[in-house]
């Protein structure tokens, strides 16, 4: 389970009380196996093309409005490590090469050791509109 998986996964199995040992409905296991599956993951989910926005909504149906608001602000997205995985890997080169990424852009998104400030970010952003 990826690390940004895992975390979710605790955080889900926390608020519905698995922590004190109540065992889930089948709802919220079904849910929890979802998870487990990875198909909230930002960069492995193969079922949702937009897996985070729609966790928000599984979370805000269950009533884990407290972890809606933490998948809102980033807390459940992939990790650095994850995106560099799936840069790297098959489906993710196809996909950088179908957005027009070229493969130097690529090396230098993997190698970039500190991801420095927001404005470094947005500098080096294959994607952004040029000026």
């Amino acid at each position: 389970m990826k690390e940004s998986t895992k975390t979710l996964y605790e955080a889900v199995a926390k608020a519905i009380g698995m922590e004190d040992g109540v065992a889930p409905g089948p709802r919220e296991k079904e849910f929890l196996d979802d998870i487990k599956a990875e198909h909230y993951n930002d960069f492995l989910s193969g079922i949702f093309p937009n897996p985070i926005s729609i966790l928000i909504v599984a979370l805000k149906i269950f009533g884990l409005h407290e972890l809606a608001e933490r998948a809102m602000a980033g807390d459940f997205d992939g990790t650095s490590a994850e995106a560099r995985e799936y840069l790297l890997s098959d489906e993710g080169r196809s996909t950088a090469k179908r957005l027009g990424v070229t493969p130097d852009q690529v090396r230098r998104a993997v190698l970039r050791k500190d991801r420095g400030t927001s404005a470094d970010i947005e500098a080096d952003n294959p994607f952004r509109e040029s000026a």
